[in-house]
């Protein structure tokens, strides 16, 4: 499906960005979700 994507004509470049900048997005999510300490019973959670 990427390699498919890099051949894309001009007319997908805005849908390629968005998709581009939602996969960066979620790798930032996870590592702040990842730098935050498991200390989940202060919260009560199980």
């Amino acid at each position: 499906m990427r390699l498919r994507a890099l051949g894309a004509s001009r007319d997908h470049s805005p849908t390629l960005a968005e998709r581009c900048l939602r996969v960066i997005g979620w790798h930032r999510l996870e590592r702040l979700l990842a730098s935050i300490p498991d200390s989940n019973d202060d919260f009560g959670i199980v």
